[in-house]
């Protein structure tokens, strides 16, 4: 029998196989993620993960690209703001982009060349992501980080210029080194399971490069990849061969986040900002809050009050609260679940799955009720918002979006020019030499992206 893996190796090392009109979208795609990282790169999690990595460097400085790699993953993924499928699980960039971006900086790449291993890590990581679903994630694997290893392989193998054989290889290993969980969402274990993956897939793909081997067949055989992933084997060669039709773009598509927490919760929060919206301020009479939502939504989210800040991504009471009390989301609403006003209304908030809610397809709906003591009722709905598409973000959106992740670093003119710095990056000769041209950060110290 034809080995499919075949299919998707014939795919990768064939130059020029982005189609060009998914260049655009693939830029979009980037220049989001470049700032989720660099955003990520400012949370607890991040410098966590770098004291711990001075530590076994015994205190010294010195990263090496696998470091790199698995820090910014880390970051990238740690405030819950990076992209993700259409009405599927899975992260993409989150693990794609930290292994593309440092391979390619360390190998002093052009711009065309990263974008190009990007963008097919991209399509590897979802078209084994199709495979994988829906009974993997119904088993508790974490679909980002089990398909994004492949991913991330594919990515750093097309920067490395790898032969078929040895394209093969670097897949095999990276899929004999997937795994992750969805029990560890909400917990510091997530970004780190995702900063894995990345890290790991990159290795498989400078192992290959050496000459390292793994079971080429792994993917599709007995006690195999998707076998024991509770995939789809039987479904190989269909899935890859639409990498020659069709895009991640087109199907299932993909979803550029505009809060910084589960994309599970949102429904909630934007139902949240309707009631904010009729109020001037927060009632202090409020006798509950009820949340009903689609199964689905429910599916991934810990229960109970969140007692650390990356668990506060994960809550519906907690974005509800952020909601009602600030009137909008951002990275300054989280870290406040120990304040009293955001206690007093998270222990307000039930929180029950509906079946009614459910929709025909996706995260379905979410309705939000608040009951006030003299028996006044305020609701509003979440729906899900075709505009969250990347195809359907406004210029104007995503350029805000990428000066609110930067805010930190540059200022808005700054930052702008970098955006659109990031936009041309197919013309950029070489990364490592245009990355040492961005501005000064605002203590007037190198950004390394």
């Amino acid at each position: 029998m034809e080995n499919p893996l075949e299919l998707l190796c014939d795919y990768l090392i064939e130059p020029g196989c982005v189609r060009k009109e998914n260049l655009a979208l693939g830029i979009k795609a980037l220049a989001d993620g470049i700032g989720v990282l660099l955003s990520g790169r400012s949370s607890g999690i991040y410098k966590q993960v770098r004291s711990s990595v001075k530590k076994l460097h015994g205190g010294g400085e010195a990263e090496g690209l696998a470091d790199q790699i698995f820090l910014d993953a880390a970051a990238l993924h740690s405030q819950e703001w990076n992209d993700l499928y259409y009405q599927r699980p899975g992260h993409p960039s989150a693990v794609i982009l930290p292994a593309s971006l440092d391979a390619a900086l360390w190998l002093s790449c052009s711009g065309e060349e990263f974008l190009e291993a990007y963008l097919v890590g991209m399509e590897t990581a979802s078209r084994m992501n199709c495979l994988l679903l829906p009974r993997h994630h119904e088993r508790g694997f974490h679909s980002t980080c089990v398909s994004g290893a492949a991913g991330a392989a594919a990515a750093v193998g097309k920067l490395l210029n790898l032969s078929k054989e040895k394209m093969a290889h670097a897949l095999s290993l990276a899929q004999t080194l997937a795994g992750g969980l969805r029990a560890s969402f909400g917990t510091d274990g997530n970004p780190l399971q995702t900063a894995r993956a990345s890290r790991d897939g990159a290795c498989a793909a400078f192992w290959a490069e050496e000459g390292l081997q793994g079971r080429t067949g792994i993917l599709t055989q007995s006690q195999g990849f998707l076998e024991a992933f509770d995939g789809k084997p039987k479904e190989a060669k269909q899935e890859f061969s639409k990498l020659f039709t069709e895009s991640l773009f087109q199907n299932p598509g993909l979803i550029l986040k505009k809060y910084p927490l589960c994309y599970s919760v949102y429904q909630a929060v934007d139902a949240a900002l309707q009631i904010r919206e009729q109020m001037e301020a927060v009632p202090r009479n409020i006798k509950k809050i009820i949340c009903e939502t689609s199964p689905l939504n429910l599916y991934s989210l810990p229960a109970g009050i969140p007692q650390e800040t990356y668990a506060e991504r994960f809550s519906m009471p907690y974005g509800i609260a952020a909601a009602l009390i600030f009137g909008r989301i951002g990275t300054d609403t989280f870290g406040m679940s120990g304040r009293k006003d955001f206690v007093r209304l998270m222990e307000k908030c039930k929180v029950c799955a509906a079946k009614e809610l459910a929709g025909s397809k996706g995260y379905g709906f979410t309705r939000v009720r608040l009951e006030m003591e003299d028996g006044s009722i305020l609701t509003g709905t979440g729906v899900p918002d075709p505009d969250d598409r990347i195809e359907n973000w406004s210029e104007s959106a995503r350029k805000e979006k990428f000066c609110r992740c930067t805010k930190d670093i540059w200022n808005k003119a700054e930052a702008l020019r970098v955006y659109e710095e990031v936009k041309e990056i197919a013309d950029q000769k070489n990364l490592r030499e245009w990355e040492s041209t961005l501005p000064l950060d605002k203590g007037g110290k190198h950004v390394r992206l």
